[in-house]
C-alpha cells in the first residue's frame, strides 16, 4: 500500500510555524534546517515540537543540504524520522513518506 494523495501546506519561515501548529495537526512535517526569513532555526523548532503534547509524535521528514555526520547524528537524537540531503531526488522523498506513515 502507498499514499494516493497527499496536501502540502506550506510554511513560509521559521516565525510562521507555531501560527500554523496553534491551529493545525499535520499527519507529517517536511523540514529544512536553515529556514529562509528569520525566526528560529530548524533545529530549535524540531526540539519545541518534540517537547509540545500535541505535536510531538508528528513525524519530521528533515531536508537540508547540510551533510555532516554529526547533523544527521543531532536531527535523529532529537527525533526526526528522517534525514535526506539535498539536492532531493522525489522519488526517494517520496519512498521515505510512504516508510515514515505506512511504516513499510
Amino acid at each position: 500500500k502507498q499514499i494516493d494523495k497527499i496536501s502540502i501546506k506550506h510554511v513560509d519561515n521559521g516565525l510562521a510555524v507555531a501560527p500554523y501548529l496553534f491551529d493545525n495537526r499535520p499527519d507529517l512535517i517536511l523540514m529544512d534546517l536553515e529556514l529562509s526569513g528569520g525566526g528560529r532555526a530548524g533545529k530549535q523548532i524540531i526540539q519545541d515540537l518534540k517537547l509540545h503534547p500535541k505535536h510531538k509524535n508528528i513525524p519530521i521528514i528533515v531536508i537540508s543540504a547540510r551533510r555532516t555526520l554529526g547533523s544527521v547524528e543531532e536531527c535523529m537524537s532529537l527525533g526526526v524520522r528522517a534525514y535526506l540531503m539535498k539536492p532531493l531526488d522525489p522519488d526517494r522523498l517520496v519512498k521515505k513518506i510512504n516508510e515514515v506513515l505506512l511504516g513499510k
